[in-house]
């Protein structure tokens, strides 16, 4: 991936925990760490997103483990920043 593939790779991992967010009543997206580790972008992008802030990630029982879109994450979306 080049730079612009991964901005707009990560927004959209963004959007998508921010979708989940308003469609599950704010609940968490559950994720397995088993399928990150096939596919490093993306466990690079969810790394990203929650050292900027954006997200959050807690380890759960198991490989699982639950990411959430912050205030600041749905602030971004909602006005479209190009901070990512």
């Amino acid at each position: 991936m080049n730079i612009e593939e991964r901005k707009t790779f990560r927004l959209k991992l963004l959007k998508e925990l921010y979708n989940h967010h308003f469609k599950s009543n704010g609940t968490q997206k559950q994720l397995d760490k088993r399928d990150l580790a096939k596919e490093i972008e993306k466990q690079l992008a969810y790394e990203y997103l929650a050292e900027k802030g954006l997200i959050t990630i807690k380890q759960s029982a198991g490989a699982q483990f639950s990411c959430k879109v912050t205030a600041l994450g749905i602030d971004l979306i909602e006005s479209q920043w190009e901070v990512i």
